[in-house]
């Protein structure tokens, strides 16, 4: 596949991160003249912008840029739509155009069966596996080297400092709670991806106080909509050309999230990145100086892209300079874990509105950290903020033998866990357990595990996983065998059922008689012949009734 032609946005040459090695003019006087000048080192980072499940393409592409441009990307940030789908029943939370439905290439990923070239992050749009993101409010691992934000967070990596917004600006679901989960009720899977004041009113948190000798907090942000009015500050003109369809919304100032354009002039970052228009759209928005001791970059560079498709740019490369020394590794910001400690009070679940305190009330509006509060965190970390990579299968990995009506289960991600306790926060994801009681899964881990324990046996093979006939198949979603044959009575909801083994066993119904409804163990004794059973009214796997085709059910000869 030929590399599409990109453009490569340079630092400006008088800016110098924070952490980069400060090289006085005098050292270089006095290097000898045999010795050449120390040359800085740069990042090389690949910018995506919608990806759309096309993570196979996506690869491919920056594998043929780096053998075109005889270079190596170091970490690729992708801007939203990412649909980080392990199987059918996540493939139901997405909200989208039936026809858009498709599994794409994520759930190789999930299971092990590749693995990301490249150290990847993103952030979540308004085309997602909501079930999957929901597990990690507060980011972590879905899958080896690729790396979610959650709803708004801030991480290292090689020293620069990336935030993140998932989601995308609905001014009627803005002030409400999180509160969305398995299973989608009522335009849930809708408003699960929309902007929380909440996570805004964090990120505000960054900010620098009056006079405060600190640099910048963000190098890098990354949202899916664009900062409302950020179409001053580019041409304008040669984006209607393109796009004749948002005149109008440029014209009345509802392009965009006008949040993020808070956000962005308040936190100055060096980059700002976005997607979700589906075209490529650069800016510069040039910040004032404050104050005399200024640590602040002179401007933010914005850069939109489009979608993996014909004639899109949606894939380009950036180089920013990093310390000689940086790792190439995520970390926890301090200050943002400082924040998460000092807001945590903030956060509720609850489909109602919730406002958040502000300098005109009378109660506590700054929760910027201190000094102490950011050395806390280290000590509750034990001076190691990197991030562990502890990913393990929640849902069980995609088979060919999935139906896309299997019922959504949510699960306890051991990441959620691991991460609130180390920092003495809520456990958002654990309320959302509790809340979901009729579609609590067990994790496939665990399930693993406890198979393991019972000495070894393997739950019955339904069929092979989709991707490699050696790797070991995934477990029943629901418990042992679970499968259920229904007369007229009515079944009882699936994701209500334990992951447990069989009561007793099933009986053929007589013809003419009800079936009885409970769990059917499958035996693995070959029979000596094979008795079809008669069939009944309906077949009911899971909740999901089977209508029966015609070609299924026997005619008799016509006379």
């Amino acid at each position: 596949m030929s590399a599409p032609t990109t453009r490569i946005p340079q630092a400006p040459a008088t800016r110098i991160p924070q952490n980069a090695p400060t090289t006085a003019t005098t050292e270089a006087d006095e290097t000898p003249l045999t010795k050449k000048p120390k040359q800085q080192r740069f990042l090389n980072v690949a910018v995506a912008g919608c990806s759309h499940g096309e993570m196979d393409r996506i690869y491919s592409t920056l594998k043929s840029m780096e053998q075109s441009r005889r270079m190596k990307f170091d970490l690729l940030i992708c801007c939203g739509d990412y649909q980080s789908i392990r199987n059918l029943a996540d493939l139901q939370t997405m909200h989208v155009n039936p026809k858009y439905k498709q599994l794409g290439t994520f759930h190789q990923y999930y299971s092990g069966q590749k693995i990301a070239p490249i150290f990847t992050i993103f952030i979540g749009g308004n085309h997602e596996s909501s079930s999957f993101l929901a597990e990690l409010p507060n980011g972590g691992w879905v899958a080896q080297n690729i790396f979610y934000m959650g709803y708004s967070n801030v991480v290292k990596f090689a020293g620069l400092t990336i935030g993140g917004l998932s989601g995308i600006y609905k001014p009627n679901d803005f002030h409400r709670g999180h509160f969305e989960r398995p299973p989608y009720e009522r335009g849930a899977e809708i408003s699960a991806y929309h902007v929380r004041s909440t996570d805004i009113f964090r990120l505000k948190q960054l900010a620098r106080r009056e006079g405060e000798n600190r640099p910048n907090c963000l190098d890098i942000m990354i949202t899916h909509d664009w900062p409302n009015g950020i179409t001053d500050y580019g041409d304008t003109q040669a984006l209607l050309r393109y796009k004749q369809d948002f005149r109008e919304d440029i014209q009345n100032r509802c392009l965009g999230n006008p949040e993020a354009m808070e956000i962005l002039r308040l936190l100055k970052p060096r980059y700002w990145f976005s997607a979700h228009l589906h075209c490529r759209y650069e800016a510069h928005v040039y910040h004032e100086h404050q104050d005399d001791i200024n640590f602040l970059p002179e401007e933010t560079k914005f850069l939109a892209l489009g979608k993996p498709a014909p004639r899109q740019r949606f894939v380009e490369a950036v180089q920013i300079p990093i310390a000689d020394d940086a790792e190439l590794k995520f970390e926890y910001d301090p200050l943002w874990c400082a924040v998460l400690r000092n807001t945590d009070h903030l956060l509720q679940l609850t489909p109602r509105n919730v406002y958040m305190p502000s300098s005109s009330g009378t109660e506590e509006w700054d929760f910027r950290p201190t000094q102490e509060q950011i050395e806390m965190v280290h000590q509750l970390f034990k001076n190691n903020l990197t991030i562990p990579k502890n990913f393990q299968l929640t849902a069980p990995p995609h088979r060919f033998t999935d139906t896309p009506y299997d019922p959504c289960l949510y699960y306890r991600n051991p990441q959620s866990t691991e991460f609130c306790e180390k920092l003495q926060i809520t456990n958002f994801n654990e309320l959302l357990y509790q809340k979901t009681k009729e579609c609590q899964g067990i994790p496939y881990f665990q399930r693993q595990k406890n198979n393991a324990a019972a000495g070894g046996a393997e739950e019955i093979d339904l069929g092979d996983l989709d991707y490699d006939d050696n790797d070991e198949a995934a477990g029943d979603e629901f418990g042992d065998n679970f499968f259920v044959l229904d007369g007229d009575d009515e079944v009882e909801h699936a994701c209500g059922c334990e992951e447990g083994g069989v009561e007793e066993e099933a009986k053929v119904p007589a013809e003419g008689e009800k079936a009885d409804v409970t769990n059917v163990e499958i035996s693995t004794v070959e029979e000596e012949a094979y008795v079809p059973p008669p069939l009944s009214n309906r077949v009911t796997v899971a909740d999901r009734i089977l209508k029966r085709r015609r070609v299924d059910i026997p005619e008799e000869d016509e006379e």
